[in-house]
């Protein structure tokens, strides 16, 4: 499953819950990927809620984002490893 995002300066976490809304409740036996190809920034608050629905409550197998800013890739490092799901997360950065 893609996600395409859609950023902007009031992206939040409930931005991040409506772009999840599609999804199944399920996604234990998905993969979840995220594109920021063309994003330079989010929030922090949006980049945590994508890893706590995806990752914590809506249980999927791996959660990878693709095209990620090295300083986005720092807070999406820092969510998992709160959240005890780091090795179920994957971050390709940006050149």
């Amino acid at each position: 499953m893609q996600l395409d995002v859609a950023l902007d300066r009031t992206s939040s976490r409930r931005t991040a819950r409506d772009l999840l809304a599609s999804l199944p409740a399920d996604l234990s036996q998905h993969t979840v990927r995220v594109d920021f190809a063309g994003h330079v920034s989010a929030p922090p608050s949006f980049l945590d809620e994508l890893v706590r629905v995806v990752l914590v409550e809506r249980q999927a197998a791996r959660l990878d984002f693709v095209d990620v800013p090295a300083r986005l890739s720092v807070r999406l490092e820092d969510s998992a490893r709160r959240r005890e799901v780091s090795d179920r997360i994957s971050i390709d950065r940006r050149g």
